[in-house]
């Protein structure tokens, strides 16, 4: 794994310090082999690691460890996340598995309820998310908040694979497996299993180039997912894995509430600290605490309701905050930013709302010029970008960098949706309208309104199911966007 080549995404673990190394970045590197060293003595893992390098920054809890198994040499780099949707005191077989010489890299999220399996030399880019269930969404009437994770189904990515800056696999039923030495292309959503030896691109995902390793030549050509022959390691029992799922399925509303309703964003308050949990892990929970108040107190803000969460990583402009008003119960976690447009000085009504009880998660974006309002219950999650406006583009000679924003528009996101990982909704005129109870799916490009009760996929975005209210049933189908604000109530 040391001498690996892992192409343009700095993956490659750090080289020994030189004499003319920057001495600063020792500290970091000192903090990191402490903390991997303090993770692997303490934490439960299901075996004993060799050799494990664990970023700092990293969110894991020791409280769930025990349904974690991880190989010799793994590597978890900065800001990573792995979530566990169970528990702490349920026992059974791990739920998420990452063998020898795998690599993931920063700001990536696993999330897992049944098993996510990582293969050996598998090596993870920058803000992946892998996740094995998605939201319950078999009443479309309640919010996404409400309705905890779905039951899911299992991942298995293939020796030998490479998983592209970006990229979203997501498995809600069934068995998504992803064959030996497959690489997905940057911003793929892949929601099917493929074959081994395949390069997938695309939201969503299908192959562009296959490999035969018989005839030593690639094929050309787009191929959909399919019934495929799987890695060499063959499929499970499937008595034995039913029985799991089962096991594993088999909780209140309450406990997926609370520990699966965040899914694969993360984005719900940190549960009651434990006398078990890390106390390494109290530090980042108190500044963020500390944190908090001292914005409440301080900023003023055209309006602010009560127990704020921001993290004390978060991007927010004191002078531009007259112009942001929060609800209450608002979270913002690690490295959110919030940018308004117009310089400080300027008054008026409030560009960016944000009602009670919308979280919003790890490295999103929110750039206002016009209007942003994002409505009651509200969940984002990570790297989500809403802007209401872009930069112009009217002389075509002039650099980026000297170009004005657009005039822009208006976007307002109903009651109750959710969006999803790396998703991106953007206004450039006019209004945009999500619906109440609208879920937007990982990696989706969002220009236009939709109505409610929507689930939207794809680049360019479209719905493929749509709750009809009345009937109390899905409706399934493709449609486009359409201009319908005043159907968002």
């Amino acid at each position: 794994m040391t001498k690996k080549t892992t192409g343009n995404m700095a993956l490659q673990p750090p080289n020994q310090p030189s004499p003319i190394e920057d001495p600063l970045q020792l500290f970091a590197r000192v903090l990191t082999k402490l903390y991997s060293t303090w993770v692997s003595l303490t934490y439960p893992f299901v075996s004993i690691v060799h050799n494990l390098s664990i970023h700092y920054t990293c969110d894991l809890s020791r409280l769930k460890a025990h349904r974690i198994k991880l190989g010799n040499s793994v590597q978890i780099r900065k800001d990573v996340t792995i979530n566990v949707v169970a528990s702490p005191e349920q026992e059974g077989d791990p739920v998420i598995v990452v063998d020898d010489d795998s690599c993931i890299g920063g700001r990536s999220t696993i999330s897992a309820k049944n098993c996510v399996h990582i293969e050996q030399d598998v090596i993870i880019a920058q803000s992946v998310l892998i996740s094995d269930h998605g939201h319950d969404d078999e009443n479309g009437s309640l919010p996404n908040v409400e309705q905890g994770a779905s039951k899911g189904g299992r991942v298995r990515i293939g020796q030998g694979s490479w998983i592209g800056r970006r990229a979203a696999v997501v498995c809600t039923r069934g068995e998504l497996v992803l064959g030996r030495h497959c690489v997905v292309g940057a911003n793929a959503l892949v929601t099917r299993s493929f074959p081994p030896y395949s390069v997938i691109v695309g939201n969503p995902a299908r192959v562009v180039r296959q490999f035969s390793p018989q005839k030593k030549v690639w094929m050309l050509g787009s191929i959909r997912t399919a019934a495929m022959s799987l890695p060499d390691k063959g499929i499970e029992d499937q008595a034995s894995r039913a029985g799991r799922d089962k096991r594993h399925a088999a909780s209140s509303r309450e406990s997926r509430l609370t520990a699966g309703a965040a899914g694969n964003m993360v984005v719900q308050p940190p549960n009651q600290i434990s006398l078990m949990q890390d106390p390494l892990r109290l530090f980042p929970r108190i500044l963020t605490k500390l944190y908090s108040i001292w914005v409440s107190l301080t900023y003023p803000f055209a309006s602010r309701g009560h127990n704020l969460s921001i993290h004390y990583t978060c991007d927010l402009s004191r002078r531009k905050a007259h112009r942001i008003k929060l609800g209450n119960s608002v979270r913002m976690l690690e490295d959110v930013r919030v940018n308004i447009v117009p310089p400080p000085e300027q008054n008026g009504e409030p560009i960016v709302t944000i009602d009670e009880g919308v979280g919003i998660g790890q490295r999103s974006q929110i750039s206002a010029k016009n209007c942003v309002h994002l409505e009651q219950d509200v969940m984002i999650a990570q790297s989500v970008l809403i802007s209401d406006h872009s930069p112009a583009f009217e002389d075509g000679t002039l650099p980026m960098s000297e170009q004005a924003a657009t005039d822009g528009g208006r976007i307002r996101i109903g009651e109750g949706s959710w969006i999803g990982h790396g998703a991106t909704i953007l206004c450039t005129c006019g209004e945009l309208v999500l619906g109440r109870h609208c879920v937007v799916a990982a990696n989706a490009l969002v220009t236009r309104s939709f109505p409610p009760y929507s689930i939207i996929i794809g680049n360019p975005a479209l719905v493929v199911r749509r709750f009809d209210p009345g009937k109390n049933a899905w409706v399934i189908g493709f449609a486009r966007s359409r201009q319908t604000p005043d159907t968002a109530k």
